[in-house]
């Protein structure tokens, strides 16, 4: 896959999220930059079975880049004996001693969810990871088992308290000391309002400025409706994530070919992208 995702652009990028090889498709022949690859049923960043992932990336090939979600990285604490769940219970009253312990006897027990090879990114959400000391080291680790040529987009959500996920402003830091590639802005609750019913216009606009002055790109999604797109484009984020708005329904389901067509129309009017 190539890098120009995060190539200077002049305008904000289009990322559309899918959930099999015929959305896929649809979203390729729209003209879309960006193709994210996920299950909607799943929560904010549900990650889609393998089988999926490598279908995706078979009809995708290397027309676009394509992300993976990967799930919410306390998902990868697997339960294990009643002994390590103690472990766990007292790790999340910040005895950080004995997580460190239970991580470095047996790192086995960490098993988060990765992209198949071919991605160039995979993004794993911090739900519940403001109650583990050791989140750091666990998405580092997660990190470290990304196949080769895929980059980490670290997700901060604008209903952190929601989540129990740090704040936007920490995940900032700590990704751009761990070296993700960009930093997502996502909702965690989808049922209690879309990014805008949380957060005001310039909220949004101070979270792209402060990632842009630690020279890291930003990416917007939350279900965003279309009509809320012009003004967002206008704060000029690198990217503008969506899924639910070109739906025919709710998130989980369809993608509709009229409403995706309408959504690339308000990036690029001439309905072509410069790669």
């Amino acid at each position: 896959m190539s890098n120009s995702l995060f190539k200077s652009t002049d305008h904000p990028r289009l990322l559309v999220s899918v959930r099999d090889a015929a959305e896929a498709q649809l979203a390729l022949d729209a003209g879309v930059d960006v193709i994210d690859v996920k299950d909607p049923g799943q929560g904010s960043l549900g990650a889609a079975t393998t089988a999926t992932m490598q279908e995706i990336v078979e009809v995708v090939g290397n027309n676009v880049p394509c992300s993976a979600a990967c799930g919410e990285l306390a998902d990868g604490l697997t339960p294990g004996s009643a002994a390590d769940s103690a472990i766990l219970e007292q790790s999340f009253l910040h005895d950080s001693g004995r997580l460190g312990d239970f991580l470095a006897r047996d790192p086995q027990e960490f098993r988060p969810q990765l992209p198949t090879p071919g991605f160039a990114f995979g993004k794993i959400g911090l739900s519940r990871c403001a109650r583990i000391d050791h989140w750091r080291k666990l998405y580092q680790s997660w990190m470290a088992q990304l196949p080769a040529g895929c980059q980490a987009v670290a997700v901060c959500y604008a209903d952190a308290a929601t989540a129990e996920a740090p704040e936007w402003a920490l995940v900032l830091r700590e990704a751009k000391r761990m070296g993700c590639a960009a930093i997502l802005l996502d909702t965690f609750e989808k049922h209690q309002g879309g990014l805008l019913d949380l957060w005001r216009l310039g909220e949004v606009a101070a979270f792209i400025a402060a990632a842009r002055a630690t020279e890291m790109q930003s990416a917007i999604s939350g279900s965003i409706d279309l009509g809320s797109v012009p003004a967002l484009l206008e704060l000029e984020p690198d990217f503008i994530a969506i899924r639910g708005a070109i739906c025919v329904g709710d998130r989980s389901t369809s993608i509709d070919p009229n409403r995706l067509q309408s959504l690339v129309g308000l990036f690029h009017s001439d309905n072509t992208l410069t790669r």
